[in-house]
């Protein structure tokens, strides 16, 4: 069971001198407690404390697992990389002290790690394992070195549309994915959307980027329509419907993945100011002016259409993860790319040369015979070099660059940071 150990004991003296045993040591509700039990042969007894410990989840971490170097610290864990003993696969796990965590964390955790059980996508980071004894918890989760997005975007311009097509990309497949499986994310923002691989801080965005959604301590099973209404989330990423108190459905994470593009595409967030509540009021009742706006007026109209739909207020009006992915400028974008893909992999760049006044080289026989051509040819008339080259991909336009990609004031972690619901009201709904 969760909260207990399974030990063997070393063979016993007196009545049970011919038995041997294991003790189970519980510590739950803070209340230390143990038994032993006896088995006829020590390999009864082995058997035993193995069946015991796979199905309490009671395993030793260090039986399966080689430890590496630490590569984060949290509020109340450390992470560390890993390795597999039995392949040598890299994994981090995550190691969280008991002690250190209080009633409503342990339930954010225990919340996390149910649903990351249930899921399985390439958008959405994957557990590996999970041990427990009575002092720790270890999560071992696929590595991700990458970092946060919040970290790759802070500081850099301003994204082009396919830099926010190749994101808006696998941020609708994840969400799809979790709501068809009745999962609310409830906390998307850019510090829990992890990188895969490494890259350069600043950096534009290609077709190797990948993203991962990560912490799902706020994360909720519902049925179909279901109305959740407990507030929870980080309020500039918040919809209206969850500050209202009215109640709110999957229809909240949309809004918070069009506040994240709105980011990335314009620099700031869409309601942002000094105070809590005027953030709140902004959003409950402030519209957007996109075509006042400098910068919008610069992005396509179909981009624009897109991410108003995502931050429409009314939850019925707005944009479903499916309909973004089956969205004119999401549709349009894909053949592009998919096109250019196909024509670097598959079509011959021809390239030809002309190469004036080069004369010709003189021959092994240019003692008994002239050349064909003769010295006025090879001065005066072009060679032309026809020169296939295979694979090698399209560069960007630089007019479609214009167009797409409005340069401006890089993000900082003022326009991008945003402060956490009040702590009351990050309580899992019962």
């Amino acid at each position: 069971a969760i909260g207990s150990t399974k030990h063997p004991v070393s063979r016993m003296t007196g009545p049970e001198s011919n038995l041997f045993g294991f003790k189970i040591v519980t510590g739950v509700g803070g209340v230390r407690d143990s038994r032993i039990f006896y088995a006829k042969t020590e390999e009864e007894r082995d058997s035993w404390v193995e069946i015991l410990r796979s199905a309490g989840r009671d395993r030793k971490f260090i039986s399966g697992y080689i430890w590496k170097e630490k590569i984060g610290t949290g509020k109340f864990s450390n992470v560390y990389k890993c390795e597999r003993r039995s392949n040598g696969e890299a994994f981090a796990v995550k190691v969280i002290k008991k002690k250190h965590i209080s009633e409503e964390e342990n339930e954010l955790l225990r919340t996390e790690i149910a649903i990351l059980r249930l899921v399985a996508h390439r958008n959405i980071v994957k557990l590996i394992d999970v041990f427990e004894t009575l002092e720790h918890i270890y999560i071992v989760m696929e590595l991700l070195e990458g970092g946060e997005l919040y970290h790759h975007i802070v500081g850099r311009s301003r994204f082009c549309e396919y830099e926010a097509y190749i994101l808006l990309s696998q941020l609708a497949d994840g969400l799809d994915y979790l709501h068809s499986a009745g999962v609310v994310h409830r906390d998307l923002k850019p510090e829990n959307i992890l990188l895969k691989n490494k890259t350069k801080q600043g950096s534009r965005l290609d077709s190797s980027f990948e993203i991962k959604l990560s912490d799902f301590g706020l994360s909720k099973l519902v049925a179909p329509n279901e109305i959740m209404k407990l507030p929870c989330g980080t309020i500039s990423y918040v919809a209206p419907e969850v500050l209202s108190l009215k109640g709110y459905g999957i229809e909240a994470d949309l809004w918070s993945m069009g506040v994240i593009m709105y980011l990335v595409l314009r620099g700031k967030l869409p309601f942002n100011s000094e105070e809590k509540e005027d953030i709140i009021e902004e959003i409950l009742h402030d519209d957007l002016e996109w075509e006042k706006d400098r910068i919008w007026s610069q992005v396509s109209s179909k981009l624009v259409d897109l991410i108003s739909g995502l931050l429409h207020k009314d939850p019925s009006k707005r944009l479903t993860a499916a309909q973004v992915k089956q969205h004119p400028w999401m549709i349009e974008m894909k053949e592009a790319h998919s096109l250019d893909a196909t024509d670097a992999e598959n079509t011959p760049i021809k390239l030809q040369v002309k190469v004036n006044n080069i004369p010709n080289p003189p021959s092994h026989n240019s003692e008994n015979k002239s050349s064909p051509l003769g010295t006025t040819d090879g001065e005066n008339t072009p060679i032309k070099l026809l020169v296939e080259v295979s694979n090698i991909p399209n560069p960007p336009s630089r007019d479609s660059e214009k167009q797409s990609s409005p340069s401006g004031a890089p993000l900082t972690k003022d326009n991008a940071q945003a402060d956490a619901v009040d702590k009351p009201e990050v309580n899992e709904e019962k």
